[in-house]
């Protein structure tokens, strides 16, 4: 759209108007199931065009985008606005269920059939929209200052106004000096600040595959049946692609029988609410996603010398491909390495622990044995990176893996983001 490649308009309110189909007045434009009779409202103000498909219309938009919605409050009286762009797909139905409450939404909204064409292939094919919502900040003269404040507002929620690249440079600075001091408590104390602060050999335990799964956890009791000086407990990481629902049920079987090998969880509550396990795993792979991203648009660095990206990414990694996987570590503040394993090569790995275990003495020390067998079985590897869409492009990089350094092969994938139900 030339509104926005050739801008002329000085004034936020022109180019939203553009925006629809009849730049009357309002255009349809809505709030608590009422008609906005005036774009003027949005005068002065920075707007944010938060984009998404029907299917978060039908949640509880507050309680999916509760870092939105606390900035949104903060901030919409005289600083800054939202308007909800639902865009639909051909063969869907065209406009929301008016019975639908509305009131969910704090922010304007107004129907896919008020928006121009134009408007939402630019959406598709120059900010890069693929259904995951997206929120593009313009600031009170219509010039945009953000393509996506969505993962900012998530990570630092207040702090992140105005939304600026330069309001990032300078939260990216503050987060490198607090990453450099206390790396590992910044992504862990997402779930519980209890985890890494126990001492204890830690074992994160991911995945969808419950047989799997529940073979896993009779192993580390044999394990520590074995190595009785060995103090180890089981965290349960999920994945992103299942529900609340879903994830408590996997849990609720894994746990059966085994409660007392499995990481006990500090209370966490909101109001008076306890917030469930479930809860806390869907929070933290949105909160590492999110990092993720902005960590690869604001990345200055060579991706296999960026400390923060390799990380970040071996971990998102993990989770979006493997329905099976353990990444074993010492929790503590600092720690220093980790073993991780899919399925296939955990199964590898625990038969030589089985042969190896069988021939040490019971009175000799096991444990650093333990750590070494582990070694010994990174040395094989089948490594795999996730590289979510971004702005930047990737995809002519040349990326090194994170256990050899030698350059890896370069493969597309194309996932579906539904999430499967408990139902």
């Amino acid at each position: 759209m030339d509104c926005f490649v050739k801008p002329s308009h000085t004034d936020v309110v022109d180019l939203i108007k553009k925006l629809f189909i009849k730049p009357t007045e309002g255009a349809g434009l809505k709030r608590d199931g009422k008609d906005v009779l005036n774009f003027e409202v949005l005068k002065g103000k920075s707007v944010g065009l938060f984009i998404s498909d029907l299917d978060y219309y039908q949640e509880n938009i507050s309680e999916k985008f509760k870092a939105l919605t606390t900035v949104y409050k903060e901030y919409n009286k005289t600083l800054f606005e939202v308007i909800w762009f639902p865009i639909v797909e051909e063969g869907q139905k065209e406009d929301p269920d008016p019975k639908a409450d509305k009131n969910q939404m704090p922010w304007f909204w107004c129907k896919p059939s008020t928006i121009k064409r134009p408007f939402k292939c630019y959406i598709k094919e120059c900010w890069n929209y693929q259904k995951k919502p997206i929120l593009v900040v313009l600031d009170k003269e219509g010039k945009i200052i953000s393509p996506n404040a969505l993962p900012m507002i998530e990570i630092w929620g207040t702090r992140a106004h105005p939304f600026s690249k330069d309001k990032e440079a300078e939260l990216w600075r503050n987060e490198e000096d607090r990453w450099n001091k206390e790396k590992w408590a910044l992504i862990f104390n997402r779930l519980d600040t209890k985890i890494l602060s126990m001492g204890k050999t830690l074992c994160l335990l991911g995945g969808s595959n419950v047989q799997w799964l529940r073979s896993f956890v009779i192993q580390i009791k044999d394990i520590k049946e074995k190595l009785n000086q060995m103090d180890i407990a089981i965290v349960y990481m999920g994945t992103n692609l299942l529900d609340e629902q879903k994830l408590q049920s996997i849990l609720s079987t894994i746990t059966e029988d085994n409660e007392q090998h499995f990481f006990q969880p500090l209370e966490e509550k909101k109001g008076n609410e306890s917030v469930t396990w479930p809860k806390r795993i869907i929070d933290f792979w949105r909160y590492l996603e999110n990092y993720q991203y902005l960590r690869m648009e604001n990345c200055e660095k060579p991706f296999h010398e960026d400390e923060i990206l390799k990380e970040l990414m071996s971990m998102s990694s993990f989770n979006a491909i493997a329905d099976r996987w353990a990444i074993i570590f010492q929790g503590s503040a600092e720690v220093k390495e980790f073993f991780k394993f899919n399925g296939e090569e955990w199964s590898k790995c625990s038969e030589k622990l089985d042969m190896k275990i069988s021939c040490w003495k019971a009175k000799t020390p096991t444990e650093g044995k333990f750590w070494k067998v582990l070694q010994a079985a990174q040395q094989e590897h089948s490594l795999r990176l996730v590289v979510p869409q971004t702005t930047a492009d990737f995809s002519r990089m040349v990326l090194k893996c994170l256990k050899c350094d030698r350059s890896m092969e370069k493969t597309f994938l194309y996932t579906c983001c539904a999430k499967e139900s408990g139902q």
